[in-house]
């Protein structure tokens, strides 16, 4: 398990999606749906977005969260819109005791940012090397994450027992993906929350 975790330092190019230069080829996600992390054309939109931001890192990455919020369902918001962000932490290829940090928002758009580690007060810091903490997605595919989310929703899906329901939140850490399936009962309006775990083979944890 790996007891680090970041604090932002920089940021090194706000808003990139309005800056000149390499920030206006950067990849358009599109309009927001609460079920787009579900839908395999969105999902697979989504990931490229993420494989294109992160290039050649993606050999050697710490953590990869996509999720999307909806405040009129979860929070009883009905003047908020509904969200997406991505965010991403891999090795800084320019300072291996740094991660480096991109991010996604619907309303924002890209941004980079430069993040310190810090250890847990548990972890050995003489020993510590941060390069050896990093996962290799490069062999991990789109179809392979969907397949995930589909078996997540074939366990936890359930049109009748609820209202709504959506993946909210997928997490890619240390060769595991967490979905987040968010529902709310058609009978009391209640949430629930369900989690699902697989390793990179699919093999439920």
């Amino acid at each position: 398990m790996k007891k680090i975790f970041g604090t932002v330092l920089a940021i090194v190019c706000v808003i990139l999606s309005s800056c000149g230069g390499p920030g206006s080829s950067l990849p358009k996600i599109g309009s927001v749906d609460i079920q787009m992390l579900s839908n395999e054309a969105e999902l697979t939109k989504v990931y490229e977005a993420f494989k294109y931001v992160t290039g050649e890192n993606i050999k050697k990455m710490d953590e990869v969260k996509f999720y999307v919020s909806s405040p009129s369902i979860e929070k009883g918001r009905e003047n908020r819109e509904d969200d997406f962000n991505l965010k991403v932490y891999y090795l800084n290829p320019k300072d291996k005791n740094k991660l480096f940090h991109v991010s996604y928002h619907s309303e924002v758009g890209w941004q980079e940012f430069v993040t310190n580690v810090e250890l847990h007060h548990d972890a050995d810091a003489e020993s510590f090397v941060l390069e050896e903490q990093m996962f290799d997605m490069s062999s991990f595919t789109a179809d392979k994450l969907f397949k995930i989310v589909q078996d997540a929703l074939a366990k936890y899906k359930n049109d009748e027992k609820y209202s709504v329901q959506y993946v909210k939140d997928i997490e890619i850490k240390d060769d595991v993906v967490e979905v987040t399936i968010y529902s709310r009962l058609a009978s009391n309006n209640i949430e629930q929350v369900f989690y699902y775990k697989a390793d990179f083979n699919g093999v439920a944890q």
